[in-house]
């Protein structure tokens, strides 16, 4: 009975939300998925039309001072993403704050990163509406799209989990994840970093918080991500 109460409060907050939030010019879209626990979730988000404008510009402008190391630039980009839109996804995390207030930050996190993990993957056009993406989606133009490739993913939940969390952003040759400042249980993955536990998360497939494939975990361990640490 509480995952049926729990799918019909999201449904509704999110609702009431975007009406009361965005009642000038909202794009409405509507999400069905199976939670980390297995209750059935349909959530519906009115999209505010001006942060889908706002997004569609020339990523590579808001590069504070393009360098010569590619890895710095697409970091660099990440964080400019991170820091333009996460209030714009600010009435994400709302709803589900409101919807789940009394869950622990464990369910309340694997339910977020599920919302994630269940837009579909597609790798964003090197040129998309006339703009260049970098490779990365604008977090509010996933939303719309309805889907999205593991940084864009990524990025989407950084600006959603970081109105709560400090985050650690890992990006490879070809995958990128995250990580959630918390203490790790006894078999979840995680990464130390000046004395902090990040706690890791793929968003590509129905992964739990700490639970990572195999061949990750040995790319991790070998050196082969670099990362960069966001606050809230």
């Amino acid at each position: 009975m509480m995952k049926k109460n729990i799918v019909i409060i999201l449904v509704l907050l999110s609702c009431s939300l975007g009406n009361h939030v965005f009642a000038q010019s909202t794009v409405k879209r509507d999400f069905s998925y199976e939670n980390f626990d297995g209750a059935q979730v349909n959530l519906t988000l009115n999209i505010n039309q001006s942060y889908l404008d706002a997004s569609l510009v020339n990523w590579y402008d808001m590069l504070a001072a393009p360098k010569s190391d590619p890895k710095a630039n697409y970091f660099d980009l990440v964080e400019a993403h991170f820091n333009k839109n996460k209030e714009s996804l600010r009435f994400v995390f709302d709803v589900f704050d409101k919807a789940l207030p009394h869950v622990s930050d464990a369910y309340f996190i694997n339910t977020i990163i599920r919302f994630v993990q269940s837009i579909p993957y597609q790798i964003p056009p090197a040129d998309y509406k006339n703009i260049k993406t970098g490779g990365i989606l604008a977090p509010a133009l996933s939303l719309d799209e309805g889907w999205g490739d593991c940084d864009t993913k990524s990025i989407l939940l950084m600006c959603i989990l970081g109105h709560r969390y400090e985050l650690l952003f890992l990006a490879g040759a070809s995958h990128a994840f995250i990580g959630i400042k918390a203490e790790p249980g006894a078999s979840q993955e995680y990464v130390g970093i000046n004395g902090k536990k990040y706690v890791l998360c793929e968003m590509t497939s129905k992964w739990r918080l700490g639970q990572l494939p195999a061949s990750s975990v040995k790319d991790i361990n070998s050196g082969k991500y670099n990362y960069r640490i966001f606050k809230y």
